[in-house]
């Protein structure tokens, strides 16, 4: 929320500092994400590719670790049961166990963000070519994004002239 706010004042401090220095209107365009990815099926399919990626290794990490919570659950059974030198063993082992996961997890959200930046890196470059395009056509002075807006006046929005742009064929006009 306080993000919001932030946004909105310093749009709001913008907008003021536009209108004393100059005389002409400030044309602003507003631009919601979610519909850009409903709307441009080649981000939505590859957005779609990395969800299933991301959940067969989230699925894979809670097997490991169901697995090392029956470890933890048989030790706790047989610890009364054990020698000293045993339970000290049982336990060094658990706890490598549990840096192992812990470690594996890490390296796991690294790798996913990593190839999500990667996937999506073209995407980006895309989308913000086309966005700058449409605002040249539309003679937009301020593009935003409609996360960060309470309101606007839907007049304003120009996510379908950009889901256009982005899924018209190379060299059409």
């Amino acid at each position: 929320m306080n993000k919001v706010w932030k946004t909105a004042m310093l749009c709001v401090c913008a907008l003021a500092f536009c209108g004393i220095a100059t005389a002409q209107t400030l044309k602003v365009g507003v631009l919601d994400n979610d519909r850009l990815r409903e709307g441009y099926s080649t981000l939505k399919a590859t957005l779609a590719q990395l969800d299933a990626q991301i959940n067969a290794r989230k699925q894979a990490l809670k097997a490991k670790q169901a697995e090392f919570n029956v470890k933890v659950k048989e030790y706790e059974a047989q610890k009364d049961l054990l020698k000293d030198e045993e339970k000290r063993a049982r336990q060094q082992k658990l706890m490598e166990e549990s840096s192992n996961l812990r470690d594996e997890l890490s390296n796991a959200n690294d790798e996913i963000y990593k190839e999500q930046e990667k996937a999506l890196k073209p995407f980006v470059a895309k989308i913000q070519a086309a966005v700058d395009k449409v605002a040249k056509e539309q003679h937009l002075d301020l593009v935003l994004k409609r996360d960060n807006l309470a309101y606007f006046n839907p007049s304003l929005d120009i996510t379908d002239r950009v889901i256009v742009e982005l899924t018209k064929k190379p060299g059409s006009k």
